[in-house]
């Protein structure tokens, strides 16, 4: 059995979260790419050792890591993400979102169009954007996501119960 993984910095956890988010591949696959040895990814990963700025640097080029996010925690993981324009919408998020809507709908017993799944899950994205700092933290966002998706079920069960609003059970 495997002992559980004790992650002592916050540097640490972010460094451990951009494995995770590529799958969770093996230490010694991810070492590979990164061109470093398995036990240094270990200690930086568990908050033992603070990469140096080599090892930043890979994370950059080769996972197009925002080394700013990385030591700071603030931002987005990934450069394209920092760069993206304002007011341009993450797809990543818009698709959780629109799985989001798909399960509450199907929750209350609807089968909506497609339409519909799209525009609601474009309300969500709103509502998370009028309460997170960063649309594009997908970590902040899923934080706050249980929250907006209570108030879309609450409206859609509102709209649900009030005759000749078009919406009804399937």
């Amino acid at each position: 059995m495997a002992r559980p993984e004790v992650i002592k910095t916050q540097l640490g956890k972010r460094l451990r979260s951009i494995r995770t988010h590529f799958g969770d591949p093996e230490r010694e696959e991810f070492c590979l790419r990164l061109g470093i040895g398995k036990a240094s990814l270990a200690n930086y990963e568990r908050g033992d050792r603070i990469p140096d700025s080599d090892v930043l640097a890979s994370y950059r080029a080769v996972f197009n890591i925002d080394i700013n996010w990385v030591v700071t925690g603030k931002g987005a993981m990934f450069e394209a993400d920092r760069d993206r324009p304002p007011g341009q919408v993450n797809a990543e998020i818009l698709e959780i979102l629109t799985d989001s809507v798909q399960r509450i709908y199907l929750d209350l017993g609807q089968k909506p169009p497609a339409r519909r799944l799209s525009g609601e899950a474009v309300r969500l994205y709103n509502d998370l954007v009028a309460v997170v700092d960063d649309v594009n933290d997908k970590e902040e966002v899923m934080a706050v996501l249980p929250q907006v998706e209570l108030r879309l079920k609450r409206r859609l069960q509102q709209a649900t119960a009030e005759p000749g609003t078009g919406k009804r059970s399937a």
